[in-house]
């Protein structure tokens, strides 16, 4: 009889251990679960944000040919404003003509 009771005692306390572990397997599970839809929000994020920088280097890119062509224009107004001041056709800077407004200077 005592050694039946040491078995049935073995049994319930193998049996709690065999709970406790499925417990164990399961946050495991739950666990990885969580790991694998953060990979994924991850990975969208990553892709989201490459995205967004190529978007980001090509604006940045055209930008700098807007402002190429700026000062390319600027350069060649400035060699004509040269050009007409020498062949005396506009006043120097500081021969402004008297008669514009403050507003138009």
């Amino acid at each position: 009889l005592e050694m039946e009771d040491s078995g049935h005692k073995d049994l319930q306390s193998s049996e709690k251990i065999l709970a406790a572990k499925d417990e164990e397997i399961k946050e495991l599970q739950r666990m990885i679960e969580n790991f694998k839809n953060n990979a994924q929000m991850l990975k969208q994020g990553k892709s989201y944000y490459e995205s967004e920088c190529l978007k980001m280097t090509k604006e940045k890119n055209d930008l700098k040919e807007h402002n190429e062509a700026l000062i390319n224009n600027l350069a060649v107004l400035q060699n004509q404003i040269r050009s007409l001041k020498i062949r005396g056709a506009v006043p120097e800077e500081d021969q402004k003509p008297q008669n514009l407004t403050e507003n138009e200077v």
